[in-house]
């Protein structure tokens, strides 16, 4: 877990990603570096941000081919899609059978 006095852009591996600054904005980006896991730190990563932004969407690939979304309005974070490394249709939710590929 990073220190609170990390800058968001050292805490990033976290997230698997990469953050760059353009003005006023934060950019996010996939990281092509190493081998990045998802881990439950980089849900809460995702879900802290969320008072922070005014509106967005970062999507996701796992792995296995799942695939999900987190989408940012009004302060507030909700996840599309099933999330593969766990299972769940929201974060930190419990366990739901992969939806069917129809």
């Amino acid at each position: 877990m990073a220190d609170v006095s990390d800058r968001l852009v050292d805490i990033a591996c976290e997230a698997r990603a990469s953050i760059t600054r353009d003005g006023d904005w934060i950019e996010f980006d996939h990281d092509d570096e190493g081998d990045p896991k998802w881990s439950h730190q980089a849900i809460a990563f995702y879900v802290a941000i969320a008072p922070f932004v005014r509106s967005g969407v970062v999507h996701f690939e796992g792995e296995d081919g799942a695939r999900w979304s987190y989408i940012y309005a009004d302060g507030r974070m909700t996840q599309q899609g099933w999330l593969g490394w766990d299972g769940s249709i929201e974060p930190f939710g419990e366990y739901v059978d992969a939806p069917s590929p129809e």
